[in-house]
């Protein structure tokens, strides 16, 4: 239900309860209504809604409270209007009002949510007081002004004030106005030389906070300065001031107002910081800026000068609409007219040529006249095609009622009619005609007939019909206006011969018109791109049967790159080949304003010959990613940037994941940000498995964040990664050869990772190098920072915040321990070496290094395949003999085989071997078995290392003995293994040989520890 304003006192009986009558909009159909609103509003219901019902004359009224009367109420800061205020196309009158407070307009304070849009306003006001617009004041959170159109006539009355045609001043919070415009005029009538005055916005406060997006704005008023002694106010047409810190962008503006003062912009008054940005803006007038003291340039200033011709034709609509054509921002009905015509030309023996289409432009005379041209013209003979030129009607007049006047004869101009034709060329240039057809409503019907070319012997007479302007095209009657707008119905259109690229084609010529009439080539397109215009082909590549696009050379990697970033950012696609890139300059998948969001799987193969130099931010194969998955591929080459994010991935956001990439990039990086050998910056929560980086990352002078894996973390997980490059610099701060900086978002931790690359810099006062993490931020809870490890003299071992209590810190190891396969076994089941030839671990291969264990014993049965053996351990099969296991030393292990290995670090290296030509008596399982009863395992026990009677289950993949005499437990030798002795040990003599000790002297019995028996090494 709608609330209307009877309801208002009950509404305030019941609000002394909290409670509220209505629960929708309050309509508003006069001038009372609106005041009741104010009242309802500036009673504390800060968020009522409204809507306009009629139009409303509010000349009645002699005094004004605004909605949001926070200049009355400047200690209640929370009284200013935050609800939605809709307008519904209605025009409000009769705004006379003098001000008598500070933040006058229809709306004195708006602020958190406000959105204030959809009317027009007329009417006169004196102001003296601080700020005064439609809206006087905006500020806080997203306040929004949208589509208000103002012809109110401003006059101040004090120096120093700040007022605006849509909005007097704005500060803290992110500001809108859109689609406005200002018609009134604006006095300013200041002398003290701190005004600041402009037709859409008069100031911007001087806040780091304060940001303000003016776009498709209009100014067409009138901006002066009565004052005897005008002072140094500024004037803008746009903007009045922008102060030293706010964030300003102007967009798809239009200044043709008129500004008179000393200080004067036609487009802003003055503008003291780069902050402020114009982009694709124009102007008439003499000065874009004004000419105060400290003036600055905006850091993008895309704003044009142009002329009244340019404006009425409609170039600046197409051009403000972004160079898009049909864009619906701006609109402009335009007196030119150009539709497609069909010509049916009739052939020697009367039957008629397919149509030929053409383009038909109709252009507006200064004497209120039309010339109709019909181009290139051809006449279809039995001999040969004659190309006439251009047939052209001038001094055409379209009357009211739409028809057309008479005119019964075409001309061709001299220059238009080939040499060709020879003595021909005379007849074809007056031509008689019937004009048939007329302008009804916004669609063209014209017929041209009767045309008759007769060149004489020994051609026979020609009639030509020719038919314009079919149903399926329209044209615009005759009126036009001077000026674009942001509002209204006209699309404007660019027609003409075009390329495909849209520019004009060789004599040409390009007319706006409100019809869509363009004849434009099409792309001619090799390698998925178009080779006039370099236009994407869309459907050059289609996903596979798995929704895989398959990219398996430099030119489709091009196009998927072009493809992600113009067409669809979530396309998913697999490398079918290894790919050189040659050197080419590269244009990143992902850019500062599109990511991607898709699947990029590398399946394992490799990209070489990559080189970028930045232009912008985001760089690397990827610039820009957001919840992706890129995965599985090598790369190397080069990246040289001054801007910030780079890696093989510069910018990465929301949860995406990142494994298996191998980077041997050499980035040359000059400037302050995030840079990572593999991940620039994370800037959401990352998970980044199983990359590496052998390349360099040369930061200069310059600090911040930069890490051989990943440069900034505001989120992110770290597993299995290794660096083993070189990052050097000048600067400072943060350098990491895994992470460089971890900032206090949600941070998963370092785990698993190993650092052996080098990591320096010649700055002495450095906050943070280390050879895992350099630095984190203090507040950061570390709950994943494990098993880590860096080489002895590759680095620091950490820095400031990266030795938190609540992680743990990173082992330093050697190059022996590298070698030995120790650390790869620690790592984990991600990482291989391959002992003896790879001198420290990797990511690349499926060499898995195993470890016999703390006691230096294991036992091993596999019925899949046989093993050689490659580290340091050793095989063993073992026989019983009397009350001995000997134990033989076997060079491989064949299939099914169970053996006792000694030693540490191994590689089983699957193999096809013949089985052993030695006795075994031990045993295997392939399968968890259930123990008997007579199964012997290895174990360390009470007694030390050796078999021992087993209970519960015997794990798969063991080997065992099995005994049933009785044999409680076995041991076996240390050094060379031959035998084990019954556990008894109670004998002087074993098998009748003498007992002694490591130190030679013969003992009675068998001693815990090494004993000699028979020049042999027992462990007992």
């Amino acid at each position: 239900m709608k609330q209307n304003f009877y309801s208002l006192l009950l509404t305030a009986l019941l609000g002394m309860t909290g409670l509220n009558a209505w629960a929708d909009d309050y309509e508003i159909a006069t001038a009372q209504d609106l005041v009741d609103f104010a009242a309802v509003v500036n009673g504390g219901d800060f968020t009522a809604n409204a809507v306009l019902t009629d139009d409303i004359d509010m000349s009645s009224l002699t005094t004004w409270i605004p909605i949001g009367d926070w200049g009355a109420q400047s200690g209640k800061t929370e009284a200013c209007y935050k609800g939605h205020f809709d307008g519904q196309g209605h025009t409000i009158t009769g705004f006379n009002f003098t001000a008598n407070q500070n933040y006058f307009g229809i709306f004195g304070v708006i602020s958190t949510g406000a959105l204030i849009e959809n009317f027009t306003i007329y009417g006169t006001v004196s102001c003296g007081f601080k700020t005064m617009g439609v809206v006087g004041y905006a500020r806080d959170a997203t306040p929004t002004i949208r589509n208000i159109h103002s012809y109110l006539n401003i006059n101040n009355t004090a120096a120093g004030n700040r007022h605006g045609g849509i909005l007097g001043s704005s500060v803290n919070g992110t500001i809108v106005v859109d689609r406005c415009t200002y018609s009134g005029t604006l006095d300013g009538n200041d002398s003290g030389g701190s005004g600041n005055y402009g037709g859409i916005v008069g100031y911007v406060n001087n806040n780091a906070n304060a940001h303000l997006r003016v776009t498709n704005c209009l100014f067409d008023g009138k901006l002066v300065n009565s004052a005897a002694t005008p002072g140094g106010c500024t004037f803008g047409g746009m903007v009045g001031y922008v102060g030293a810190s706010p964030d300003v962008t102007l967009t798809n503006c239009l200044s043709v107002g008129t500004v008179q003062s000393t200080v004067t912009g036609q487009f802003y008054g003055a503008v003291k910081h780069n902050t402020c940005s114009i982009i694709n803006s124009f102007y008439q007038g003499d000065n874009i800026n004004g000419t105060t003291s400290g003036v600055v340039t905006p850091t993008t200033q895309e704003v044009t000068k142009v002329t009244d011709q340019q404006l009425a034709s409609g170039e600046i609509a197409f051009l403000l609409n972004e160079n898009v054509s049909g864009g619906t921002n701006w609109f402009q009905r335009i007196k030119n007219m150009a539709f497609a015509a069909e010509q049916y030309i009739v052939s020697t023996n009367g039957t008629p040529r397919d149509p030929q289409t053409a383009n038909v432009t109709l252009v507006g005379e200064a004497d209120g006249t039309y010339t109709f041209t019909l181009p290139n013209f051809v006449l279809h003979t039995n001999m040969a095609d004659l190309p006439v030129g251009d047939l052209r009607l001038e001094g055409i007049t379209i009357y009211d009622d739409g028809t057309f006047s008479e005119d019964n004869t075409f001309s061709v101009p001299d220059e238009n009619i080939p040499s060709l034709l020879g003595t021909y060329s005379d007849k074809l240039k007056n031509v008689a005609y019937t004009l048939d057809g007329k302008v009804n409503g916004d669609r063209l019907y014209a017929t041209i007939e009767g045309i008759s070319i007769n060149l004489g012997a020994p051609f026979p007479a020609y009639q030509i019909s020719i038919e314009v302007g079919t149903d399926d095209f329209i044209a615009q009657a005759p009126k036009g206006d001077a000026t674009p707008t942001p509002y209204g119905t006209s699309l404007v259109y660019a027609n003409g011969s075009f390329n495909c690229d849209m520019t004009p084609k060789a004599g040409s010529d390009v007319i706006y018109s409100n019809v869509n009439a363009a004849f434009v080539d099409d792309h001619t397109f090799a390698s998925g791109f178009c080779t006039v215009c370099g236009a994407i082909n869309e459907s050059w590549l289609t996903p596979n049967a798995d929704g895989n696009i398959e990219l398996g050379t430099l030119a489709q990697l091009k196009w998927f790159a072009a493809y992600v970033n113009q067409v669809n950012a979530s396309a998913n696609a697999i490398l079918t080949g290894d790919i050189d890139m040659g050197g080419i300059e590269w244009t990143p998948i992902g850019n500062s304003s599109v990511a991607f969001t898709g699947k990029f799987d590398g399946q394992g193969k490799t990209i070489t010959g990559f080189s970028q130099t930045a232009t912008t931010t985001h760089n690397g194969l990827f610039g820009n990613i957001n919840g992706a998955t890129v995965q599985n591929f090598s790369i190397s080459g080069s990246l040289t940037s001054d801007k910030n994010y780079c890696g093989v991935i510069g910018l990465s956001k929301g949860s995406s994941k990142v494994k298996g990439i191998h980077s041997s990039l050499n980035l040359d990086i000059q400037f302050k940000g995030w840079a990572g050998g593999v991940v620039g910056g994370a800037d959401g929560f990352i998970v980044i498995e199983e990359c590496t980086f052998d390349g360099t990352l040369d930061t200069h002078n310059f600090d911040d964040s930069k890490g051989g894996i990943l440069g900034y973390a505001n989120g992110a997980t770290i597993k299995n990664c290794l660096f083993s490059g070189t990052i050097v610099g000048e600067a400072k701060q943060h350098y990491g050869g895994i992470l460089g900086y971890v900032n206090n978002g949600s941070f998963g931790g370092v785990q698993n990772c190993l650092s052996i690359g080098s990591v320096t810099t010649t700055n002495t006062s450095h906050n943070g190098v280390a050879a895992i993490i350099g630095n984190m931020n203090t507040s950061t809870k570390v709950d994943g920072i494990f098993n880590n490890y860096w080489l002895t003299g590759s680095s620091y071992a950490g820095n400031n915040g990266a030795k938190a209590p609540d992680a743990e810190a990173p082992f330093e190891v050697t190059a022996e321990q590298l070698a030995s396969g120790e650390v790869a076994y620690k790592l984990g089941s991600a990482w291989s070496q391959l002992l003896g030839t790879d001198a420290v671990p990797t990511l690349y291969s499926n060499t898995p290094v195993s470890y016999v264990g703390n006691a230096g014993y294991a036992t091993l049965y596999d019925t899949t395949t046989g093993y050689n053996l490659n580290g340091d351990v050793k095989a063993y099969a073992a026989v019983l003999n009397n009350t001995w296991l000997e134990l033989s030393e076997i060079p491989s292990i064949p299939e099914s085989t169970p053996v006792v290995l000694k030693g540490g670090y191994y590689n089983k290296l699957a193999a096809d071997l013949p089985a052993i030509n030695v006795a075994n008596d031990l045993k295997g399982t392939d399968a968890d078995t259930a123990a008997d009863g007579s199964m012997y395992i290895l174990a360390n026990g009470a007694d030390g290392i050796g078999f021992y009677l087993a209970t519960g289950t015997i794990p798969a993949g063991k080997a065992y003995f099995q005994s049933t005499s009785g044999v409680k437990t076995f041991f076996f030798e240390g050094d060379d293994a031959t035998g084990i002795n019954e556990v008894n040990g109670q004998w002087s003599m074993v098998n009748g040989q003498s007992i002694y000790s490591l130190a030679g002297q013969r003992i009675q019995k068998m001693q815990k520890g090494i004993n000699i028996v028979g020049k042999k090494k027992v462990l007992y």
